[in-house]
């Protein structure tokens, strides 16, 4: 005799009583019962890891104890759960912070908008208030993007399954080829400013683009000047060229024998940390020889009184305009032939992001050690100096600059890359 057993669809339920606009669902064929930082329970009490954390809106993870203990603080106190747009205690507390820790840092002086809790609502906001400010009504989108299912986002995403869902007609938005999407040998972006540029080309300006471009003005001072900057060891003329063009190019700065000594000292570092495990020391990722060692104003006597040099330290005052300490300092070592690329980077957002620096009152002082040839692996980073990777490099920044939290909201990187103290 045969016995017949039929399985219960988990998801009956929802194909019976909800719509069929379900997505994310049908990809999970299980009803999850609770949730606890990274890991969510099914109804049957098997656990997941849970990457998928709400399309990406859970960073703090499912039921954070710590936000989970201030929402129960503010609904035991019968706070405010729905309010509009109306000014209550909880939205002021928060547009105060927000300041604090975000805005007043960085120097800015924005308004905050407060859409609904979805992406899609934060598209829709933005698309009206460009198209409010500048008076005009085409929005540029890129191939391929997804920006969520109400009218005007569907507008700008490109899957066209996505648009179909609309049931009509997606205006007023024209989809422009992403990075590659041509193919490697075709530069869209310079196929897109040639659209804008050209008054023949017959796109409209659209909404969010400037009608004309501009310089917009830096925030920042580049030489911070008071009443002692006239009397730093920099003369008139450098200071303005380090002011227009953001660098000064000292040749011949150290004496010969002073060079050699520094030379010496770095070989010798290479050769005491070559089978090293020291955190501080970064190998090349093949050949494992060393490419970089960190905090040598920390931990060796020679870069130590290097970082401490009276010359260098009165310029570096002179341009900052205050006293100084040393963010960050290491050795670069650039192999010929072998040695892996350093690729070009701008270091003030990782500095800013990672770190928690809040202004860009600070500079990068590089001491190039090695004669430059074809064949030991030079960098052109400024211009009419090519610099070989083999130098010190060292990083000063204002005392009256010193790093906060990193504006990230991730932890800080460890002190050996960015001193704290």
């Amino acid at each position: 005799m045969k016995v017949v057993t039929e399985v219960q669809n988990p998801l009956q339920v929802f194909a019976q009583m909800e719509s069929e606009v379900r997505s994310y669902c049908r990809h999970f064929p299980v009803v999850f019962a609770k949730a606890s930082g990274h890991t969510i329970w099914d109804a049957a009490g098997r656990d997941y890891i849970d990457f998928f954390a709400g399309a990406g809106a859970l960073n703090y993870g499912h039921n954070n104890p710590v936000i989970k203990e201030k929402l129960i603080e503010y609904l035991t106190k019968d706070g405010l759960t729905h309010s509009l747009d109306m000014a209550t205690e909880a939205k002021e507390a928060l547009l105060q912070r927000f300041d604090e820790v975000i805005l007043a840092p960085r120097g800015l002086r924005y308004k905050v908008m407060f859409p609904g809790p979805t992406g899609t609502n934060s598209v829709e906001a933005a698309l009206k208030l460009a198209r409010k400010v500048t008076g005009r009504h085409t929005i540029l989108s890129f191939t391929n993007g997804f920006h969520g299912m109400t009218i005007g986002s569907l507008s700008v995403t490109g899957n066209r399954t996505k648009r179909e869902g609309a049931g009509m007609p997606l205006t007023h938005t024209l989809s422009l080829p992403y990075d590659q999407y041509m193919g490697d040998a075709m530069d869209t972006a310079a196929y897109i400013e040639r659209l804008l540029e050209d008054g023949g080309s017959g796109l409209s300006l659209p909404a969010a683009i400037r009608a004309q471009a501009e310089i917009v003005p830096r925030v920042d001072p580049v030489v911070y000047r008071n009443e002692s900057t006239s009397s730093g060891p920099l003369s008139a003329e450098q200071l303005s060229f380090y002011e227009k063009n953001g660098y000064l190019n000292l040749a011949g700065f150290f004496a010969p024998v002073e060079v050699q000594y520094f030379r010496d000292e770095m070989k010798r570092l290479w050769e005491e940390n070559s089978r090293s495990d020291r955190k501080e020391v970064i190998q090349e990722p093949e050949s494992k020889e060393v490419r970089s060692i960190f905090a040598v104003h920390r931990d060796n006597e020679v870069f130590r009184q290097l970082s401490r040099d009276p010359r260098l330290i009165a310029m570096i005052e002179q341009i900052l305009g205050s006293a100084v300490y040393l963010h960050q300092s290491r050795i670069n070592y650039k192999k010929g032939f072998t040695g892996k690329e350093f690729y070009w980077h701008s270091d003030f957002e990782t500095w800013h992001v990672e770190d928690g620096m809040p202004r860009m009152r600070a500079l990068s002082c590089s001491i190039s050690l090695e004669d430059n040839v074809h064949y030991n692996g030079p960098l052109l980073l400024l211009p009419g100096s090519p610099l070989p990777r083999s130098n010190v490099f060292m990083v000063y920044n204002s005392v009256e600059n010193r790093l906060v939290a990193p504006f990230s909201g991730q932890q800080p990187r460890p002190d050996y890359i960015a001193t704290r103290e």
